[in-house]
């Protein structure tokens, strides 16, 4: 073999790994964005041809399927998986760990919420909230739900956040942000949108994780009952998504309103009565009146007008 042959030699090919590729995938997303992970940049960045990626991945969408499974995996699963805390407090551990793990790699994040979260990471995960809200109460089927309503919730907190970045690479501190919004909310103008000028100092915290925390406790809440005024005096529910339902009217509760209704009843009888026979009672005509918006109050309803007998 002649010299000039030995010098055009190849040295051993290089060894490559798929924890490699995935490593610079996710360094290119953090530092340019999803554009920068192309198969020709990964290659570039572990210094191989673009065919030895193909190797391991038949093509880009298969890298960040990989890596997004990759995050998932990373995920703390211990700051909701001890079953001996109240379930809340569960839930709200999980949705902080996930705000603070996608945060650090903003460029992965329009790369997850952009295609189905079916891998194995993303399944273990959805098992974990569905016994986490099995322990709650809940059936399996309003499980699924919550489960899917808390992922909505935070991967669409944690994607509008990073896009109001305007820029990829690394998030800046969050004070930072709320002030920059602070900044172009405030040249809102009071004539034309006066109710958006009032709220600008809330809407530039809107990427704060007082206003993260806010949404979660407003999701996680317990259902609580509230009356309201209207017609038949029938009463409102005011609820969080999750919670315990109001339970429905039972049987004593039907028979206290006939009891009501039976009382109005014989005091209307009896005013009418007292008329009938000439014998008004104290207070005249205010006596009977009131004794018909005591009828009206248990919902019945009153066949002669109340001006006929006055």
């Amino acid at each position: 073999m002649s010299a000039s042959g030995m010098g055009r030699r190849r040295g051993p090919r290089r060894a490559l790994t798929e924890d490699e590729i995935l490593d610079a995938a996710l360094s290119l997303l953090d530092d340019g964005g999803p554009d920068a992970a192309s198969v020709r940049g990964i290659a570039a960045r572990v210094g191989v041809a673009p065919n030895a990626v193909y190797t391991y991945f038949p093509d880009k969408a298969a890298v960040i399927k990989a890596l997004v499974q990759r995050l998932l995996g990373g995920v703390d699963h211990d700051v909701f998986a001890d079953r001996s805390r109240p379930w809340r407090e569960r839930v709200e551990a999980l949705a902080m760990e996930l705000r603070s793990h996608l945060s650090a790699h903003p460029g992965a994040v329009s790369l997850m919420v952009g295609g189905p979260l079916d891998g194995p990471n993303a399944l273990a995960l959805n098992e974990r909230l569905l016994q986490l809200f099995a322990d709650a109460g809940l059936d399996s089927t309003d499980a699924a739900r919550a489960s899917y309503l808390l992922i909505v919730y935070v991967f669409g907190s944690i994607a509008l956040e990073v896009a109001d970045a305007h820029r990829p690479g690394p998030l800046p501190p969050e004070s930072e942000r709320i002030a920059t919004r602070q900044a172009a909310f405030s040249a809102t103008s009071a004539d034309g949108f006066p109710r958006s000028a009032e709220a600008a100092a809330t809407m530039a915290a809107y990427i704060s994780t007082e206003q993260y925390r806010w949404g979660l406790h407003r999701i996680l809440e317990p259902r609580r009952p509230r009356r309201r005024t209207g017609h038949g005096g029938r009463t409102a529910h005011r609820s969080g998504f999750l919670g315990p339902v109001a339970p429905p009217c039972r049987p004593c509760c039907r028979r206290a309103r006939n009891s009501h209704r039976e009382v109005g009843r014989r005091r209307v009888g009896r005013r009418v009565r007292q008329w009938a026979r000439g014998d008004r009672p104290a207070g005249g005509c205010g006596a009977l009146c009131r004794s018909f918006v005591i009828l009206s109050e248990g919902s019945l309803r009153i066949a002669r007008p109340l001006s006929s007998w006055c």
